[in-house]
């Protein structure tokens, strides 16, 4: 081949897979070598999984853990080398001005041996952008949040001309569905979210729900006194008013579509349910991860509809055999 193919070519993605990912794969298992406190057996295949390590086309993304906090630089080096290595002889190379570092740190001294690992890189940072979202060092969403609110407000803002137009309302909300409410929640049944997190964009909903619905959004009371009276309507009315349910309803709606996804191919997810699933050597008991929690929560709201009930029945609380093969078999038998 004289020349690589088109931008957006049918054949460069699997052109670069078929270099690419023979590389990562190279590493990992030299990561696991080294390292082998991030690999978690499969309760789906029983195969080792190594959940440190994730990619996506040219974006990879290492986790390292260390019981000691002083030798977590040595070890970030030892890795960055691993990494090197494998990927020199493609002739790729890394981009240091790209690479971000995210450190979480536990037990005595963990604060002071959080900024001197800041002095160790100087691409240390608080929260780093990987695949759209932003992670912060403490696990929290907020700033991811507070982003997306803010993308969302642009995104009104593009169409401001739009939202005070005479047409169907039903227009203005298929409208608002697609370019605004969208670039707010996109993604976002993967997350973990506060009570507070669910306020912050409940909030923002409600306001420009208001805003779209201009007087109607209020209605007129009649006093003894033959004065009027304006009352805003309720946050259940103006839900109702603009076809969107309350975020955390939304959410978990988004979040049965993508279970749903899992259960059908739960091979292709493997990496994700051995995260969230898996116990790892430095767990002295079975974790009960935020994700797997909210998964349970999630299913148990299931029992508050008939048709649907029988599911969380059926889990016993073991939301794993949902995603198993076996399992959705024998469900399938009892004619469930």
């Amino acid at each position: 081949m004289g020349s690589g193919v088109p931008q957006g070519g049918p054949m460069a993605s699997e052109i670069f897979n078929d270099c690419y990912a023979k590389v990562i794969q190279q590493y990992i298992q030299d990561s696991n070598e080294a390292d082998d406190s991030l690999c978690v057996q499969s309760n789906i295949s029983g195969n080792n999984i190594n959940i440190g390590t994730t990619a996506f086309v040219d974006d990879t993304c290492s986790t390292l853990v260390e019981k000691v906090h002083s030798k977590l630089p040595e070890k970030s080096k030892i890795d960055d080398r691993l990494f090197h290595n494998v990927i020199t002889p493609l002739g790729v190379v890394q981009n240091k001005g790209k690479m971000e570092f995210v450190c979480r740190t536990f037990g005595t001294n963990s604060r002071q041996t959080l900024w001197d690992f800041q002095e160790y890189s100087k691409n240390f940072r608080v929260s780093a952008r990987y695949l759209g979202p932003y992670l912060h060092w403490n696990g929290i969403s907020s700033s991811e949040i507070s982003l997306r609110i803010d993308a969302a407000r642009k995104a009104w803002f593009l169409f401001s001309g739009f939202w005070y137009t005479s047409v169907d309302f039903r227009l203005t909300k298929i409208f608002f569905k697609a370019f605004v409410f969208s670039v707010l929640t996109s993604g976002l049944c993967a997350f973990v979210l506060t009570s507070g997190d669910l306020k912050k964009l409940d909030t923002f909903v409600l306001n420009k729900a208001r805003r779209l619905l201009r007087g109607k959004a209020c209605m007129k009371e009649m006093r003894e006194d033959s004065t009027t009276k304006y009352v805003s309507l309720s946050k259940i009315q103006i839900h109702r008013e603009i076809g969107i349910a309350p975020m955390n309803i939304e959410l978990r709606i988004m979040g049965f579509k993508w279970y749903q996804s899992i259960v059908q191919f739960p091979l292709d997810h493997e990496h994700f349910l051995c995260a969230v699933y898996g116990q790892l050597k430095c767990e002295e008991k079975y974790p009960m991860h935020p994700w797997c929690l909210q998964i349970e929560n999630d299913l148990r709201a299931m029992q508050t509809i008939d048709e649907a009930a029988w599911i969380y029945e059926f889990i016993e609380a073991d939301t794993l055999c949902f995603f198993r093969k076996e399992s959705r078999i024998s469900a399938g038998a009892c004619g469930l």
